[in-house]
């Protein structure tokens, strides 16, 4: 009151709706967020286990069942699992729930990541869009429009939108500043993607965020003439991962066939990657 601000649209729904009824569900709730920002094998299990818990305290609370979606969807998307179609299947119902607890609030960044494994990338696109008419200021969304637009190469927007997420969090989330640079990569603004990546380097060093940023180095300097450089990323690649193959990143990049990933991968191969 004292502030005289006006919450209005979406953000007054979502004071009404999605609310925990349980404290204590809320508690565990905020610590299965916390671990989700971890993003390693650990992380993914111990957010997954809080979320839950907070479910079990509350069967009705929406945002809980839309995270513990999300632990799914990571599991996928980190590597961290042979079984794709069958964590797919349960980050789904996960969703399934947390629609019929908020039906007047989809949690469409989170259906927009599921399009994205389906490589349903139009539908991914537009989940993300909506998730930004949605929620206007939320950086999460920003970002989810950004790797969406990205991953259908529509790399330019892909920029502006990265850039958005990242004005609206100003604390740098090294994820936002990885898609950016790649999204740079896709837009052929290889010399403007080197420094994001080194950040995410330099700030995470060992998180599979570094590991995706050295490959983003590996193909950056390799696409602007720097071919010992290029070398020297394609080393660190295979430091973080000595299991990796041209084979195998081929088939599990969520990158759609065409120009932008065929130029990748040429990049890793004259890198010496192989």
């Amino acid at each position: 009151a004292a502030l005289n601000v006006q919450i209005t649209g979406y953000e007054a729904g979502a004071l009404k709706h999605s609310r925990p009824k349980n404290v204590k569900a809320y508690e565990h709730y905020l610590k299965g967020l916390y671990y989700h920002l971890g993003r390693k094998r650990d992380d993914v299990l111990k957010a997954r286990r809080f979320f839950e818990e907070a479910i079990q305290i509350d069967p009705n609370f929406g945002r809980a069942y839309t995270w513990l979606a999300n632990t799914y969807l990571d599991e996928i998307e980190l590597r961290l699992t042979t079984q794709r179609e069958k964590v797919l299947e349960k980050a789904e119902e996960a969703v399934s729930k947390a629609l019929a607890a908020d039906p007047d609030y989809p949690p469409y960044g989170t259906l927009s990541r599921i399009s994205r494994i389906k490589k349903d990338l139009d539908n991914a696109i537009l989940y993300a869009r909506k998730g930004v008419q949605q929620g206007p200021t939320d950086s999460g969304q920003h970002y989810m429009l950004c790797v969406a637009l990205h991953l259908g190469e529509k790399f330019d927007e892909a920029v502006d939108a990265c850039e958005t997420a990242l004005r609206l969090a100003p604390f740098r989330p090294v994820n936002y500043v990885m898609q950016l640079g790649w999204s740079l990569v896709g837009d052929r603004q290889y010399d403007a993607s080197i420094p994001l990546f080194k950040e995410v380097i330099d700030r995470s060093p060992q998180s599979f965020f570094a590991y995706i940023a050295f490959k983003g180095l590996t193909a950056a300097y390799e696409l602007s003439d720097r071919h010992a450089d290029a070398q020297w990323a394609a080393q660190n690649v295979m430091r973080m991962n000595p299991n990796f193959t041209l084979e195998s990143e081929s088939r599990l990049s969520p990158a759609k066939e065409g120009p932008f990933k065929k130029r990748i991968m040429n990049a890793y191969r004259d890198a010496g990657l192989k």
